[in-house]
């Protein structure tokens, strides 16, 4: 599911995509990392040049450090329905598509508006900038949490 020493997640064909998440998010919770899903199919050039960057040596060491990853498959319109409309189809406006949730599931930043739907023309920097954007955005969630006075 999350393989332990990358934290890099693969839904391979015929998992129980809703367990895995589950799995990921109690990891995430653990370690006090951020959860990506990364919706996406095979047969996107775009996915695969999102998967590429993520093994990039400028991406990797702070996508290692701060997040975990569950890659899920939507290569039809039917594969991982149930999930895909469960998160309110975060890639309507195209794949690859990504979700980023804290430990108890509640969602921090996505790319609804299709963000990475062009992920060729990115380069390794723009997506360790934007990884940087959602962890900076949890961090601060975090400190106004703990600063908030009690109900």
């Amino acid at each position: 599911l999350v393989h332990q020493g990358k934290g890099l997640g693969v839904n391979e064909a015929g998992m129980d995509t809703r367990r895995a998440i589950d799995h990921l998010l109690a990891q995430a919770q653990q370690s006090g990392k951020l959860a990506l899903l990364v919706f996406s199919a095979s047969w996107c050039p775009d996915c695969t040049t999102l998967q590429a960057f993520f093994e990039d040596p400028v991406v990797k060491p702070f996508l290692e450090d701060h997040f975990l990853i569950l890659k899920i498959d939507v290569y039809t319109r039917f594969t991982n329905r149930a999930v895909v409309e469960g998160y309110g189809s975060p890639n309507s406006h195209g794949i690859p598509a990504v979700l980023v949730l804290d430990g108890l599931g509640n969602e921090l930043a996505s790319t609804r508006k299709g963000e990475l739907s062009d992920a060729r023309s990115a380069t390794a920097e723009k997506i360790l900038e934007l990884l940087q954007q959602w962890f900076d955005l949890w961090v601060k969630n975090q400190a106004g949490e703990k600063s908030a006075p009690a109900a």
